[in-house]
């Protein structure tokens, strides 16, 4: 009953609000993605977009039947949701049913894992899949039984295919059988087991290799920053105050963990219990050390592909909590944990990431035959996205695209061509200069009429001559 009130709570958390925001671009990536015939979507998928496929492919055929802000990112809501029983089993096989509880109350209420799972993408699907290849994984070594080999391969290669940074679990899980007597690690089931998983990580391997890590260009290299980002991020999504303060609350508890586990490997030796003790913090630490070293080579260390320590993290915590030996001590942490958890939720529904959907919106009123310039490219498919579904779809010679502000002669041209023009820049700050410069040039021919900045997106309305009586 207690998971199932967990349960209940979790739904209600990830539906509020849930098509309230418009999506931003890398959900309407997810939802342009799935449109190709099946001859191209497998194409795409096979030659560089393996990332993520799992998702993809549950999503091409959501979208058949939903198609709402709302009802896309429903299919995010759903695993979202089973990550909490998953979670309570695992700190239940891990530790103890209080434990598991614990764990699974904080999954309920974390802002990361609520805010992931009202969005278009696959990382709640990532969610739930580590942990329950974790969850497997323990099981198998407790009892190699067939159910529980092909329960392990096919959880992984889920977690794989909902993001590859998965695979850095599996090195967590690897990692944390040196802990056991070798009598007691069922080699033959785990040789089986990756294996199989290897074979079926093939494709996605394919793909990272003929990359070589160039969709990562974008991936500054990471700092103490970044770490702080990470931690906060897992803690309550953001580094805001109170996401701050709540990652310190966290903290406390993980550290308690740590140590407990530290002792019990020094105190049992190889053991089930040094087992048990020490997978949770090779899957926390070893995907952040692994990333922040192979980032000297070349960037990948991301605090939102590291979603995948989230599981771990929030695991540690339950059992940091669980072995405060001081009641009220536990008691006020707790209740700190929770109450900020839930003011992180309530502050991510407030947060638009990229409002394509008001920008969108806005143009509705100028004549539909007006071009539209975007600065940069990526722009011109979320805003043509949301114009479609406004029932006024972007004609292919009104999208004009830049890569560089425009000339002199360029903004002549348009003028001769166009007497009325609009310009989208993103991303887009406040006073941002480039925008200054774009709107001086584009002033040498046409007078603006309108402006307007939405979140991360800035819109100018360009036009030859006096402006309209209205927008």
């Amino acid at each position: 009953m207690q998971v199932l009130a967990l349960m209940a709570i979790a739904l209600v958390l990830r539906v509020l609000f849930l098509g309230h925001k418009g999506l931003w671009q890398d959900e309407v990536f997810s939802v342009l993605f799935t449109r190709p015939s099946n001859t191209e979507f497998w194409k795409i998928l096979w030659a560089a977009e393996a990332n993520m496929a799992l998702y993809y492919l549950a999503l091409r055929e959501w979208v058949r039947w939903f198609t709402s802000d709302a009802a896309v990112r429903m299919l995010s809501v759903i695993p979202g949701v089973l990550s909490v029983p998953a979670m309570y089993a695992l700190g239940t096989r891990l530790y103890s049913r209080r434990v598991g509880l614990g764990a699974a109350g904080l999954l309920t209420v974390n802002a990361c894992a609520v805010v992931y799972s009202q969005e278009a993408r696959g990382y709640s699907m990532l969610v739930l899949f580590v942990t329950l290849s974790c969850w497997a994984f323990v099981r198998l070594i407790e009892t190699a039984s067939l159910l529980n080999v092909v329960f392990y391969v096919v959880f992984t290669i889920c977690a794989f295919y909902s993001h590859f940074y998965a695979v850095f679990i599996v090195m967590a899980q690897v990692c944390a059988l040196g802990f056991l007597p070798w009598n007691r690690v069922p080699l033959k089931s785990l040789l089986g087991s990756w294996l199989l998983i290897a074979f079926g990580m093939v494709p996605g391997i394919r793909v990272m290799l003929l990359s070589h890590g160039s969709n990562l260009w974008w991936l500054p290299r990471p700092g103490i920053v970044e770490l702080y980002r990470t931690l906060t991020f897992l803690a309550a999504e953001s580094g805001k105050a109170v996401g701050a303060v709540l990652t310190v609350l966290l903290l406390v508890p993980i550290v308690v963990a740590l140590r407990s586990a530290w002792v019990t490997l020094r105190t049992n030796g190889r053991s089930i219990e040094s087992f048990r003790a020490g997978l949770a913090p090779f899957a926390l630490l070893l995907p952040m050390v692994t990333t922040m070293a192979l980032s000297l080579w070349r960037p990948m260390f991301f605090h939102r592909f590291l979603i995948v320590c989230l599981v771990p993290f929030l695991l540690l915590a339950a059992v940091g909590l669980d072995q405060l030996q001081n009641l009220r001590t536990r008691q006020r942490l707790a209740i700190g944990i929770v109450a900020l958890s839930m003011a992180s939720v309530a502050i991510s529904y407030t947060k638009v990431r990229e409002d394509w959907r008001g920008a969108a919106s806005f143009t509705q009123a100028a004549a539909a035959n007006d071009p539209v310039v975007f600065y940069i490219k990526d722009a011109a498919a979320p805003f043509a996205y949301y114009r479609e579904r406004l029932g006024q779809p972007l004609r292919a010679e009104q999208v004009l695209r830049l890569e560089m502000p425009p000339s002199a002669d360029q903004v002549a041209q348009w003028a001769n061509r166009y007497p009325r023009i609009w310009v989208v820049r993103y991303p887009s700050g406040s006073k941002d200069p480039l925008d200054v410069e774009i709107s001086d040039t584009m002033g040498l021919k046409f007078r603006m009429c309108a402006r307007r900045a939405f979140k991360e997106i800035s819109l100018s309305w360009f036009v030859v001559g006096d402006c309209p009586a209205q927008l």
